[in-house]
């Protein structure tokens, strides 16, 4: 009797063992979620209600995860965001325009666990950020013929780098045997701790005047808490696990 338990409880091990050794355990998918919040950028504009604002934005990120036990994995993400705002003055012939651009690159490292081995998952992210800003301006007068340019200024790219940091938590749901179609949502916080001059400093020192960059810089602050680097961080991605 115990040689047929004992036989009984290796096949079981062989037949589970077999069952995980073919489930997918590579993971790759593509989120939207810094689409949505680039969209919401590009809204901007016109949600000020000001004549001759405009904004655009657009974001991505890509990510891949290898399980290394049942609960957890690891995993790597790659992702952009980018906004412009700009604004357009004309009055006696003369136009004046100015241009605001932002561009950010992240690159993190993910650890998951998975505490019932299931779908839900608690992530914890450590990884780098950047943000490039350039600036133009310009002022265009209006002969005869044609538009002439009287002033163009525009400044080198400003840069400044981030260390970032964060949790989340969500569910990853693939809809096949072993793996297949995969959609992936997560909500979590990020933080970071920057370094270097605050691109208002950068800017004003491109430019080459002396003035108090406190209010671009708040208002810049703003903008790197909660849009570009850190704040709520929503994930709606969809992939393949294999």
């Amino acid at each position: 009797m115990k040689k047929k338990i004992f036989i009984l409880v290796i096949l079981v091990v062989l037949i589970s063992g077999s069952a995980f050794a073919d489930r997918g355990k590579n993971t790759i998918t593509v989120d939207v979620g810094p689409t949505i919040t680039g969209l919401a950028i590009a809204g901007i504009g016109g949600l000020v209600g000001e004549d001759g604002v405009s904004s655009s934005g657009f974001g991505i990120a890509a990510q891949y995860e290898r399980e290394l036990i049942r609960i957890f994995s690891l995993a790597a993400r790659f992702s952009y965001m980018g906004g412009g705002m700009g604004y357009k003055f004309t009055e006696s012939g003369l136009s004046a325009i100015t241009e605001i651009n932002l561009d950010s690159i992240s690159v993190e490292a993910h650890a998951r666990l998975y505490p019932f081995a299931g779908k839900f998952f608690i992530d914890g992210m450590l990884g780098y950020a950047n943000i490039t800003s350039t600036f133009s301006g310009k002022i265009v007068g209006k002969d005869e013929l044609q538009n002439v340019e009287l002033i163009n200024v525009s400044t080198p790219p400003a840069m400044r780098h981030y260390l970032k940091y964060g949790a989340k938590t969500g569910l990853r749901n693939s809809f096949g045997k072993n793996g297949g179609f995969t959609f992936e949502t997560s909500l979590g916080w990020y933080g970071h701790v920057e370094t270097g001059d605050t691109l208002g400093k950068q800017l004003a020192k491109d430019v080459g005047v002396d003035v108090d960059v406190s209010d671009f810089d708040e208002m810049f602050k703003l903008i790197e808490r909660f849009v570009f680097i850190g704040g709520p961080r929503l994930t709606l991605a969809i992939g393949w696990r294999f």
